[in-house]
């Protein structure tokens, strides 16, 4: 992952056409977010090593995401943007059914995939679902392959048996077909009142009660917050990164072990889940009130980048409500500092939607390359 993203941002970053669409407040801001984390990295202790990787994935994920918004041509950024998130959406099923029928491990539930596995990533697929619906409106000659592409995002989303992931693609798809007006009150409320009772059943029985009460996690954050409420300078600054849930260590395994997912780790301060499953949980224990403050602040300028998209009325207005919807699912899921894929997903839509500039008032420019992959062949019609 480290390798792939520098080498994208290498590459991206030498194409890149200016800092256009990004103001100068949301520069400070991210930058200041990024300093942080790694000032951090002081207080690491003997799990620097582990907690420099993330932290590099982390800076990777969001300056790879600017480099490739900056190579792309302002006036081809949304089609752009929709092509990579259809891109992901194949990628994905490619790993979660034909790789495991390639390697005769069976198509099963909950599969650990880059997108679109459990929780962790049910942003990368709600992103993925409102970029490919949207897709079917920029090329309505194309339309049967979004719409396929829209039914494969579906069923990944079924088949990851996420809370967060199926309650997110319902507001996707009820915002998607209210914006396009094909709602009948008559049928459409009962319809998905219907859907809702079908889903949390079938959550139900295959999760068990723990779908609405999960004592682990209510476990978790209490001892985290114990942990990190023990002295001032935890308060302030945090505990260090992966001190209190060094996830990237017992992910990676000892050298000739392998990793089986334990849910409990024995830390200093009890035992806790191996990831905070929270991102503000996160910043908060580990990076202090200044963390998450800065994160709150960054949070706050992709919120207006979402509102301006919204209300105008813009292409990727749903991307937009995906992008919105992916700020309270952080509270279940440590996104952004630890699902790096889909954190490179969502900063790339940040990056794209709600611009600063309008498309009118920028100057002419030569045919890009979206627009020279994309140009459909002239006809006599045309003419």
């Amino acid at each position: 992952m480290l390798l792939v993203l520098t080498g994208a941002l290498w590459w991206f970053g030498a194409a890149g056409h200016g800092r256009r669409g990004v103001s100068r407040g949301e520069v400070w801001a991210g930058g200041a977010l990024l300093g942080w984390l790694w000032l951090c990295l002081l207080r690491s202790g003997e799990r620097w090593d582990t907690a420099l990787a993330a932290t590099a994935l982390t800076t990777l994920a969001l300056l790879t995401a600017w480099a490739w918004a900056r190579a792309v041509k302002p006036e081809e950024r949304p089609q752009a943007l929709v092509l990579v998130l259809g891109a992901a959406a194949v990628g994905t099923a490619l790993a979660a059914w034909i790789v495991p029928l390639v390697l005769h491990q069976g198509v099963g539930w909950r599969p650990g995939l880059p997108i679109g596995g459990a929780s962790n990533n049910a942003v990368g697929l709600t992103l993925v679902l409102a970029g490919v619906i949207t897709g079917r409106r920029m090329w309505p000659e194309r339309r049967w392959l979004w719409w396929c592409l829209a039914a494969v995002t579906a069923l990944l989303v079924v088949q990851s048996l996420s809370r967060a992931g199926w309650a997110l693609a319902l507001v996707v798809a009820v915002v998607a077909i209210v914006r396009h007006r094909h709602w009948n009150l008559r049928w459409g409320g009962p319809a998905v009142l219907l859907v809702v009772a079908v889903g949390l059943g079938e959550l139900t029985r295959r999760r068990g009660l723990s779908l609405f009460v999960d004592e682990a996690r209510w476990h978790n954050i209490t001892t985290g917050l114990d942990a990190w409420s023990g002295s001032t300078s935890a308060v302030l600054f945090g505990l260090g990164p992966m001190r209190m849930w060094p996830w990237l260590e017992l992910e990676r395994g000892r050298p000739g072990e392998q990793f089986d997912g334990p849910l409990q780790y024995d830390g200093p301060w009890g035992a806790v889940l191996y990831h905070a499953h929270s991102t503000y949980l996160e910043l908060l224990v580990e990076y202090g009130m200044v963390g998450l403050a800065l994160l709150v602040v960054v949070l706050g300028l992709v919120v207006r980048r979402c509102v301006r998209e919204i209300r105008r009325g813009g292409e990727l207005e749903l991307v937009a409500v995906a992008v919105l919807l992916a700020l309270p699912a952080m509270l279940v899921e440590t996104y952004l500092v630890r699902g790096f894929p889909s954190a490179l997903l969502f900063w790339c839509a940040v990056l794209v939607v709600g611009p600063f500039e309008t498309l009118a008032a920028q100057a002419p420019q030569g045919p890009g390359l979206v627009s020279r992959l994309l140009r459909r062949p002239s006809t006599p019609d045309d003419t």
